[in-house]
């Protein structure tokens, strides 16, 4: 018996992988999304759901991600309650960023907030997303500049409307540890609520083990 047990991913909860790989890094940036998919729980709807997330995030967000960046077919682990979710990668090609502009590396990126308008830990989250940000548009204490912030709300905006038109509304993943038993793991991802923000915080996030080597 492995020694952490796979989670049991709620009913219905769409865990989305989108993999962002820069040519001169050995190393895929990951950017993860949960996702409520309506239609239900089975492999038809996994990949439905899936295509229709990467048509969504290219048409919005490829523009605007650096060109050295391919945009690599998500992945969805669609649950159904048990620890055996239905799996599927989208079906369209791959894509490629489509701004010349030179960006922030990629330990250095903007941080999107997932707000549902409800408080606690459980109700808000983070994206963390590299290769979107140019380098003349965050100042040197990594304040990002007011007309960058205006422009990428709009994509994250528009992004997160098409979702919801797709049947696929975005949520907060929470996941739940065997806490406070060692040693810890996670043992379910339940479904929590919908996000109805998802706005850039003014400040950029830093990860040092992000910078490829």
């Amino acid at each position: 018996m492995p020694l952490n047990p796979p989670p049991l991913i709620a009913m219905n909860l769409g865990l989305i992988v989108q993999g962002l790989k820069r040519s001169d890094q050995s190393r895929t940036a990951e950017v993860t999304f949960a996702v409520d998919v309506i239609a239900g729980a089975s492999s038809a709807n996994a990949q439905d759901a899936i295509d229709d997330f990467q048509a969504n995030f290219n048409a919005q967000w490829a523009s605007i991600i650096d060109t050295d960046v391919t945009i690599l077919q998500p992945t969805i682990k669609l649950g159904d309650g048990t620890s055996v979710p239905y799996e599927a990668i989208a079906a369209g090609a791959t894509a490629v960023g489509g701004d010349v502009t030179a960006k922030v590396p990629a330990n250095s990126a903007a941080l999107i907030k997932k707000s549902t308008g409800f408080g606690g830990r459980f109700n808000h989250g983070r994206t963390y997303f590299p290769f979107l940000l140019d380098q003349n548009s965050v100042s040197e204490n990594g304040t990002v500049d007011g007309a960058t912030i205006t422009a990428i709300n709009g994509v994250a905006a528009t992004f997160l409307a098409q979702l919801t038109t797709d049947g696929t509304a975005m949520v907060i993943a929470q996941k739940v540890f065997n806490a406070p038993l060692a040693p810890h793991y996670v043992t379910h991802i339940n479904m929590g609520n919908p996000v109805t923000s998802y706005a850039i915080e003014p400040l950029i996030g830093t990860q040092r083990r992000r910078l490829g080597r």
